[in-house]
């Protein structure tokens, strides 16, 4: 009897790291046209949010330290008027207004 080969693709590191990216780069050109008080930087970070990345990853992936992006997102909760990560991203993706103005 013939054995059958089976292939078995998972995606690479490299391919999921690309999706993540593009999805972040989404995210952030969304948010720049909704609320234009937020830095270039805090923006960065904040596209990171809705992808469930720690602050450690975040960092990472922007090259920060992670004390810096504690500050960043600091920020971002006050002018978005949210109290926590996950509040900060559902206003990221859209779902509700920020509560600043």
């Amino acid at each position: 009897m013939a054995r059958k080969a089976t292939l078995s693709v998972a995606p690479s590191d490299g391919l999921v790291q690309a999706i993540a990216a593009h999805e972040a780069v989404t995210v952030r050109k969304a948010m720049s046209r909704s609320n234009p008080d937020l830095t270039p930087r805090e923006l960065d970070v904040l596209a990171f949010l809705p992808l469930g990345k720690t602050n450690r990853e975040i960092a990472a992936e922007l090259r920060l330290g992670e004390n810096s992006v504690k500050h960043h997102l600091s920020c971002v909760y006050a002018k978005l008027g949210v109290s926590n990560r996950t509040e900060a991203a559902i206003v990221a993706l859209g779902i509700f207004p920020p509560l600043a103005s």
